[in-house]
């Protein structure tokens, strides 16, 4: 290719840091001046942000990672435990079948500036006189 009169070179392409800067030649530079080169120059205290954050989502990813190991794991005598359990649905089923569900009584519960066990004193008590 021939270069005409006035026609600089283009420059080499080169990935390096060149003064705390990345060459990549299909970024802009306002992205070159404005993004990279401040992450990478600054206060020690803003690479040590940087390096120490890295390390630390490496952590909590790898416990994300342990805790998906351990959830298909069971204890042993947990899993004993619930081979003993009869208790199944249709027992369940019995059991509310039996139980009279249409003869309740509504019990209010103490508000909320209530003290529960003066309100429970005077409920034992009320039901003491009815009953008498």
């Amino acid at each position: 290719m021939a270069r005409h009169l006035g026609e600089e070179a283009a420059p080499p392409l080169s990935l390096g840091l060149s003064h705390g800067c990345p060459r990549v030649p299909w970024w802009p530079s306002e992205v070159r001046e404005g993004v990279v080169k401040p992450a990478l120059a600054g206060t020690p205290n803003r690479k040590l942000y940087l390096v120490g954050g890295s390390f630390g989502l490496r952590e909590f990813a790898q416990i994300r990672y342990d805790v998906h190991k351990l959830r298909g794991k069971v204890d042993p005598a947990l899993k004993e435990k619930l081979k003993q359990n009869t208790v199944t649905l249709e027992s369940e089923y019995e059991k509310l079948e039996k139980s009279d569900l249409d003869n309740w009584e509504n019990i209010r519960g103490p508000g909320l500036l209530e003290d529960s066990r003066t309100v429970q004193k005077q409920r034992r008590e009320a039901l003491r006189l009815k009953t008498e």
